[in-house]
């Protein structure tokens, strides 16, 4: 997990001279596939998809939902998932300050998750959503919100229009 997290590190330490690309919270965003970061790491995506939701459960990353997302950004990114025939855009992620408020919250998040008995395997939006609700199951999963899945079916719907 750490070898992660130090990656997410320095992927955002590369944009920080962007003043554009900033999330709500004035820190600069990036974007990382999944393809890419199997590259760098020997396990598979979905093994990489769980870890990353940890680290997002927990406050480490932040997964910047669509709508945060600059939209000089977000159109270049839909562009290129349609013409991949991709579901979903690749998502953007921003690093959070670690202030001794940020390192409370992780700690208090991880006795949240001891006490549910989760594991980091099996981190599934579902199992997010009935044990936490909706709120922390859009902040580890925002491509799998209500809002998302709308554009999502708008890309599909885009991605049938271009091949017919």
């Amino acid at each position: 997990m750490k070898p992660l997290l130090l990656m997410f590190h320095d992927l955002s330490e590369l944009h920080l001279g962007s003043k554009k690309a900033v999330d709500r919270y004035g820190k600069p965003i990036f974007f990382c596939s999944l393809g890419y970061l199997e590259k760098f790491f020997s396990v598979s995506k979905s093994k990489l998809s769980e870890r990353i939701a940890m680290l997002a459960f927990l406050g480490l990353i932040r997964k910047v939902p669509d709508n945060e997302i600059p939209g000089y950004l977000y159109e270049k990114a839909n562009e290129i998932a349609i013409k991949n025939r991709k579901c979903d855009t690749v998502q953007f992620y921003s690093i959070p300050s670690y202030s001794t408020l940020r390192i409370g919250l992780t700690s208090f998040e991880a006795k949240r998750w001891k006490k549910q008995g989760l594991k980091s395997k099996g981190v599934f939006r579902k199992r997010l959503e009935i044990k936490f609700g909706n709120y922390v199951a859009d902040r580890a999963y925002p491509k799998r919100s209500n809002e998302a899945l709308k554009n999502r079916k708008k890309r599909l719907q885009a991605i049938a229009n271009n091949h017919q």
